[in-house]
């Protein structure tokens, strides 16, 4: 497979590099840059870390883009073999079997990428020793990649580990929060109120980092357009409409909820984990109450024939499930986080070759990243996510150089509750986020 002029650039750039950071923008082909990568610099012994979800992802395109033929390894369980001299694609959390973390340890790799590399932010964290330690995978490897395209999620100090493994930083984690950042220490970890010398972390950053996004190179690509989705309060079960109904009336509740919307149309970050109260609940109600009405709107959709193939996300596997089976007349799949591996791959695969499997419901925090999802160009949110870039990435699964149609995304609310003015703070956010990494 023949790479874009822009992947030709990134693989020679990459191959020329022992430490680097390739944080291409969603869609702009990480996966076989990488692999171009590999092949030109000649490595025998690849070790692909990566989201659980991708892994058979990673072993397809070797197949589409390497000229090498390396012998292969996907592990999905810690009893799987491994090939120290051609390609192992593991999960980020698979090496926490010793066995398997000693096996990978034995090996000399000449290349250790590391794909969705966002979720090794957290020094401290099990996987991020595991993989990026003294002690853990990076030790053994000659060349270290980094793949993401969202490299600081919320603060600068999330760079730290990847300059350090880098070379670029030698000082602590306290020592790079000190130089770059205005921050004091929380109850859940450190809080960062502002940057600084952020020319400094620029310089930094310049000699090891790629970034590209897919608007700069595929500019005459179509942007794609955003639509609401007045979802039909008919359609709600009753025994959701009671529940809902109790919980959006209760005074202390409702204000809360008021003030967390207030909080995020200003641009704060809310994790509705940590909110006290009934939040959560009243969330968690809301999902399910809008099952029933997301699929009818989806129905009538793929009904009338203004949609082929849709795409559906939510955050809670209830609203996900039931969505699902409502609309099972279009072949409807589930992804979410109960769903095996395997068949998370298989459900991808029947979607995008089966005429008859119109319907793909995804849980957001499972298939928002790694996964090609543009045998559909609508995506609907049935729930969109608090964080405003992860909904941008599950936007870009529809979009890239495999989308040939123009791309529709549809934030779905219920007038008149509490979801509405929610919906349309984070639609609006959600469509500037997709505007900046689109």
């Amino acid at each position: 497979m023949q790479l874009k002029p822009w992947q030709e650039t990134g693989a020679r750039w990459l191959a020329a590099r022992g430490r680097a950071l390739l944080a291409d923008g969603m869609r702009v082909g990480k996966t076989p840059q990488t692999i171009a990568a590999a092949d030109y610099a000649g490595a025998e012994s690849i070790l692909i870390v990566c989201p659980g979800i991708a892994r058979e992802n990673w072993a397809r395109e070797f197949d589409r883009f390497s000229i090498l033929g390396r012998p292969m390894a996907v592990v999905m369980d810690a009893r799987d073999r491994i090939e120290p001299r051609g390609v192992t694609i593991l999960s980020m959390d698979g090496a926490r079997n010793g066995d398997l973390y000693a096996r990978v340890m034995a090996h000399r790799w000449d290349v250790l990428a590391i794909d969705e590399a966002q979720y090794l932010k957290s020094p401290g964290s099990q996987r991020t020793r595991q993989v990026l330690s003294a002690q853990g995978f990076a030790a053994r490897a000659r060349r270290i990649w980094f793949l993401t395209g969202t490299p600081m999620l919320n603060h600068p100090g999330e760079l730290w580990i990847i300059l350090r493994t880098c070379g670029r930083f030698a000082g602590s984690y306290e020592d790079f929060l000190n130089r770059f950042t205005t921050w004091f220490m929380g109850d859940y970890g450190p809080v960062v109120r502002a940057v600084r010398d952020a020319d400094g972390l620029r310089a930094l950053l310049e000699p090891i980092m790629l970034r590209r996004m897919w608007h700069e190179v595929s500019p005459d690509t179509p942007s794609p357009v955003w639509g609401e989705v007045r979802l039909d309060p008919a359609e709600i079960g009753a025994d959701a409409r009671a529940t809902l109904a109790a919980m959006e009336a209760d005074g202390a509740l409702g204000g809360r909820l008021r003030r967390i919307v207030e909080r995020i149309a200003a641009g704060e970050k809310i994790d509705l984990s940590k909110q006290a109260g009934g939040l959560t609940q009243l969330r968690s109600a809301t999902a399910v109450a809008k099952a029933g009405p997301v699929a009818a709107w989806a129905a009538g959709a793929l009904d009338t024939g203004m949609i082929e193939k849709l795409v559906v996300f939510g955050h809670h596997t209830a609203m996900v499930e039931q969505t699902a089976a409502r609309l099972r007349e279009f072949g409807a799949a589930t992804i979410h986080g109960g769903t095996p591996m395997r068949q998370r791959q298989q459900n991808i695969d029947e979607f995008a070759a089966d005429p008859c499997r119109r319907v793909l419901v995804c849980q957001d925090q499972v298939a928002r990243t790694a996964i090609d999802l543009t045998a559909a160009s609508h995506l609907l949110f049935g729930e969109l996510d608090w964080v405003p870039d992860n909904n941008a990435q599950a936007a870009m699964r529809v979009q890239g150089p495999r989308q040939t149609a123009p791309v529709h995304l549809h934030a779905a609310f219920l007038p008149g509750s509490s979801d509405e003015g929610l919906a349309r703070v984070l639609a609006r956010k959600s469509r500037m986020a997709a505007e900046i990494f689109g």
